[in-house]
């Protein structure tokens, strides 16, 4: 049998190196004869208690004594001495510990020694364990958090990102239409290129007008004095009654390409005591051709004494297709006691151009 005394300093939470010194003397049965010296192998065993149990790890250490006396770092090496891990760290660093000790395969020498903190690891053990919320912004090197470092399922809201104020800081694929709040603005002094592929478009459609004044209709005629009696309709009345066919007029009609039509109105003045109404046709031709006209609407104003503005919403072939078509406005009308203040036409679009 042998005896064993211990004194020095068990420095366990001087953590950055992992590892513990450690001093003692071994001596013969006796307890005063130091043991034989030379070399000598001693294993370190880790407990929760102070007898019986399982070994929370062990280390293996090969010392050299005189006169009994020896100094070792327990974890000071490689295998079966590596320095103690992190999990290892963490369990001598949070409970209360014991050690027991063989030397040169003999039994495990009792009573086991308790772990005990020296004076300056008070304050290694206050680094170790921080508590909640208490790093502040000042403590992180600037720099230091990486993506890596976040969690992927971290939710940062907007509030905490500062503006991105430089160009190139975010990816050409990344901003998508999810990505920009319905509210949001966008300014900018430079500019902006869309593909050709693609174009601003509206959430829902936009509804627009398209406002003909008088003075935007040509006369013409296919019988003589048609021209005086349309160009008294146009222009707050006349005196000469003709019929439909002798009274006509055309105004060109420009409109976004892909609008919608959903309603054309027609404002006049008529005297019901002389002649018919007023017909107003928007037609559709195709281009180079002199043939293929077709009507898109007709609204006609009734004979009244005052004035009125009749509306008609039955639209044939709506959407604008200014590839294939071309429009316009035709006037016909049956009574010079009659004046054509304007048409107008109602139109929505999705696309902003």
């Amino acid at each position: 049998m042998t005896a064993i005394v211990f004194f020095g300093s068990l420095d366990i939470f001087s953590q950055v190196p992992g590892t513990l010194s450690y001093q003692g003397i071994l001596l013969q049965s006796d307890g005063i004869t130091p043991l034989t010296d030379g070399a000598h192998s001693i294993v370190f065993s880790f407990y929760t208690v102070s007898s019986g149990g399982s070994a929370l790890f062990t280390r293996t250490i090969s010392v050299t004594t005189s006169r009994g006396l020896y100094t070792c770092i327990i974890g000071g090496g490689v295998a079966p001495n590596a320095p103690f891990n992190a999990t290892e760290m963490n369990q001598v660093g949070s409970q209360q510990v014991y050690f027991g000790i063989k030397v040169d395969a003999g039994t495990e020498l009792l009573p086991r020694a308790q772990l005990t903190t020296a004076a300056y690891t008070y304050q290694a053990q206050s680094a170790y364990s921080i508590s909640d919320n208490a790093v502040t912004s000042a403590k992180i090197v600037d720099g230091a958090i990486t993506n890596a470092d976040i969690n992927s399922s971290a939710a940062i809201v907007d509030t905490k990102l500062a503006p991105i104020t430089t160009a190139g800081k975010v990816s050409g694929n990344a901003i998508t239409s999810g990505t920009i709040g319905g509210s949001t603005s966008i300014n900018t002094t430079g500019t902006i290129t869309i593909p050709s592929s693609n174009q601003y478009a509206y959430a829902s459609a936009k509804t627009h007008y398209l406002s003909i004044s008088n003075a935007a209709f040509q006369i013409s005629t296919n019988s003589s004095g048609g021209s005086a009696f349309v160009n008294r309709i146009l222009n707050n009345g006349g005196s000469n009654a003709l019929t439909v066919s002798n009274g006509l007029a055309f105004a060109a009609v420009y409109l976004p390409d892909g609008a919608t039509i959903t309603s054309i109105d027609l404002s006049v003045y008529s005297d019901p005591s002389f002649g018919g109404p007023m017909t107003l046709r928007l037609m559709r031709q195709a281009n180079g051709t002199a043939s293929g006209q077709a009507t898109v609407a007709t609204v006609s104003a009734a004979a009244l004494s005052v004035n009125s503005t009749s509306t008609t919403t039955a639209i044939t072939n709506g959407t604008i297709d200014n590839a294939n078509y071309n429009y316009q406005l035709v006037l016909e009308v049956t009574s010079a006691f009659a004046s054509l203040y304007n048409a107008r036409i109602t139109y929505t679009t999705t696309k902003t151009d």
